[in-house]
């Protein structure tokens, strides 16, 4: 019987696209005052089956990560955070743990997908080189140069996969 790997998410986003300057850093400083942040996405949402499961698996203990890419297909920069729930819902209860410029630029309305942080740090590039699209045989840098979509869901991988139908180095 074999295991089940645990899924994760990758999501894009721009520090541009509002001119509200380094999200990731807005963001940080709500985790610093409050424990956690919620981070919002805009345009389509994460679908209903995944989200159950990574709520499942949180549920279970079960690390489960959202990466944030930024940057364009060429040049991505990638961060990780620790998710602590997800939901199609607003989380209206806990609004101070919203950054204030989802606020200030008036995009709550058009959030159909939020993902609840505990932490968010910048990832090294060779910690990507384990992370691939689930429904792929690319890795997620490859998906990301190639497709447009806003999200990604994934899962790690181990040495012995990443070097599947190529020689290794070591041999």
């Amino acid at each position: 019987m074999t295991k089940e790997k645990p899924i994760h998410l990758v999501i894009r986003f721009s520090d541009s696209l509002f001119n509200v300057g380094d999200v990731v850093s807005k963001h940080r400083e709500v985790i610093d005052l409050k424990g956690s942040v919620w981070f919002g996405k805009i345009g389509t949402p994460v679908g209903k089956t995944h989200i159950s499961k990574i709520n499942e698996q949180i549920q279970r203990g079960i690390e489960s990560h959202l990466y944030l890419v930024k940057g364009n297909r060429s040049r991505s920069t990638f961060y990780k955070g620790s998710m602590i729930s997800l939901s199609h819902e607003f989380p209206s209860k806990e609004k101070d743990q919203i950054p204030g410029y989802y606020f200030e630029v008036d995009i709550i309305e058009s959030i159909k997908f939020w993902v609840k942080l505990s932490d968010l740090m910048f990832l090294e590039p060779k910690e990507v080189n384990h992370i691939k699209v689930s429904s792929s045989v690319l890795p997620i840098q490859e998906s990301i140069f190639r497709s447009s979509s806003g999200h990604f869901i994934v899962h790690q991988i181990n040495t012995d996969e990443m070097f599947l139908g190529k020689a290794r180095l070591d041999e």
